[in-house]
This record gives C-alpha cells, sequence and structure tokens, in this order.
C-alpha cells in the first residue's frame, strides 16, 4: 500500500511541476528556460504512473491471496505496524533534521554526508555495515561530482578546518 501511495504522490508532484514550468520566462524563439523542467516531469509523470498501475495489480494480486486473518497477522508482524513504524518515522525526522541544522551548516558536505547516509541505512534496516559504508561514500562523492563539477552547483563548505577540507574537493 506504500508503494501505492508513494507513486500517487509522485504523480502529483510532476504534474505541479510542469505547470509551474510554464511560469519560466520566454526569450525569442530559441528554447527557453522552462523546457528542461518541463522533458523531466513529464518523464516523471510517465515513470511515476507506470509505477503506480504497477504496484495496484501487485496490491490486488497479494490481496485476492490471502483471507482476513491472514491479512491481520501479516499486518501485526509487519516492521511497519504502528509501534516500531513510528519510531523510526520519527528517528528518520531527527536524524534529518541533525544533519540539515548542524552537519550541513557547520561540518560540510562532503564530512557530514558520509556518516548521515550510513547511519540512514542502517537505521532503516541495512544489516551489513560495510555495504552501508561503501554505499554513503559513493553516494557523497558521486553527488560532489555531479553538483560541483559537472552542473557547478557550490555544495556546503563548513566553517573553519572543515571548510579547508571541503576546498580541497570543491
Amino acid at each position: 500500500m506504500g508503494n501505492i501511495i508513494m507513486a500517487a504522490a509522485i504523480v502529483v508532484a510532476s504534474v505541479v511541476f510542469f505547470i509551474n514550468s510554464f511560469g519560466f520566462p520566454i526569450v525569442g524563439n530559441a528554447v527557453s528556460a522552462g523546457f528542461w523542467p518541463r522533458i523531466v516531469s513529464f518523464l516523471l509523470f510517465i515513470t511515476s504512473s507506470m509505477a503506480t498501475w504497477e504496484a495496484i495489480k501487485i496490491y490486488r494480486r497479494e490481496l485476492a491471496k490471502e483471507s482476513r486473518e491472514q491479512r491481520k497477522e501479516r499486518i501485526k508482524s509487519s516492521p511497519d505496524y504502528f509501534p516500531w513504524g513510528m519510531k523510526r518515522m520519527i528517528g528518520t525526522c531527527v536524524l534529518f533534521g541533525l544533519y540539515m541544522e548542524f552537519g550541513l551548516n557547520n561540518i560540510g558536505f562532503i564530512l557530514s554526508t558520509v556518516p548521515f547516509v550510513a547511519a540512514l541505512t542502517i537505521w532503516l534496516g541495512n544489516k551489513k555495515y560495510w555495504q552501508a559504508i561503501l554505499n554513503s561514500i559513493f553516494t557523497t562523492a558521486a553527488c560532489t561530482v555531479l553538483f560541483c563539477k559537472i552542473m557547478m552547483i557550490p555544495l556546503p563548505r563548513g566553517t573553519g578546518i572543515f571548510r579547508t577540507f571541503s576546498l580541497l574537493f570543491y
């Protein structure tokens, strides 16, 4: 059910982005500033619509297979059942808030993103710690290359010695 809700939310967001892309200024007959956002939001709409349809088909297939009692047992035994799911959601929000407030502003993007991504993947259930650490290192490196080197968008550098450290990379 969660996949259906998330995919439907992305469909709605893509429609909103597509409509908002018409607000960009048009200069002459050339491709305007809204062209790329329109293309991306249209492709996002198509793929998220397909994901929504597939999630609905899977959900209906699963519901047809199990009885009412089996469904109740599955929900109660699920790790996303209310008590653990609520703790996981609150913990994720607290972790994200600490990352945004203290990590990015004071430590900078590189040194705060690696432990944040590793902690988040472990918190959300990844039992392979080495995989979480490697994933966080590669994710941070990819984001740094993409935003700083390719798109020339500056990332937060931090303060003091952390700023000096980030100047080594971007």
